[in-house]
């Protein structure tokens, strides 16, 4: 069932894709009816107009309704962020929770400090590796 839906989906999409396209394919599949019948400049075979003119007003016409389609332009600042972002309330309005402390929270950190002075280890591998190399 959801892979038909699926199916179906796309189909949908790949038409609305041809629609732009859909004069161009509607022309050449019926040339020979549109220079015949549709041709607007039928009397005058010096143009050898072949029924483009017939296909000029079909893709003016399918971009002119492209456009009354189009939402008009969002104006972001209707819609805010946030509530603090519209300047109606101020940080200190804000109902702030109380502090609790936790009574049984223990800290299990523990530094234990040493006098010793610091003495870097010492690397026994580098005596031996710089005697294997010289």
């Amino acid at each position: 069932m959801r892979k038909s839906i699926g199916i179906f989906f796309l189909a949908l999409y790949f038409l609305a894709l041809l629609r732009p396209v859909a004069p161009w394919i509607e022309y050449y599949a019926n040339k020979g009816y549109i220079q015949q019948f549709l041709c607007i400049n039928q009397d005058k075979p010096k143009m050898a107009c072949a029924g483009k003119c017939h296909l000029q007003k079909r893709i003016t016409e399918t971009n002119d309704t492209d456009d009354e389609n189009l939402p008009s332009r969002i104006n972001l600042e209707d819609y805010p962020l946030s509530v603090l972002a519209t300047g109606g309330w101020q940080i200190s309005q804000v109902a702030q929770p109380p502090c609790v402390l936790n009574g049984a929270y223990q800290n299990g950190y523990e530094f234990l400090m040493s006098n010793a002075p610091f003495h870097p280890p010492q690397l026994i591998l580098v005596n031996k590796w710089l005697t294997e190399i010289t």
